[in-house]
């Protein structure tokens, strides 16, 4: 068995500042333990044809478990809001599912 070259993604990640407050695609792919963080890493198509990668979080890879590749999905950034245990402050997503599409 011999050596197989791995290339990073070189997707560009969502910024939720500047690049708006939802992103809607096909869910391409899940990858685990990136980053120094080894967090999660969502890949979606958006309609346009391009690209992009959303960083996991609590909240998203909780609502990630239930979503399939060649899924289309709807990310929606809500803000940040506030744990009532730490009173840490996170940020707040909704995930919906396209149930219209094969």
């Amino acid at each position: 068995m011999g050596w197989k070259i791995v290339a990073a993604s070189n997707t560009p990640a969502h910024d939720w500042e500047k690049d708006g407050k939802e992103v809607t695609g096909v869910l391409l792919g899940k990858r685990s333990g990136v980053g120094p963080n080894k967090s999660m890493l969502y890949e979606l198509e958006l309609p346009d044809g391009s690209k992009k990668a959303v960083w996991g979080s609590a909240g998203l890879d909780g609502a990630f478990l239930a979503i399939a590749e060649g899924q289309e999905v709807k990310i929606t950034y809500k803000g940040m809001k506030e744990n009532p245990k730490t009173k840490r402050q996170f940020k707040n997503f909704e995930v919906a599912v396209n149930e219209g599409r094969a």
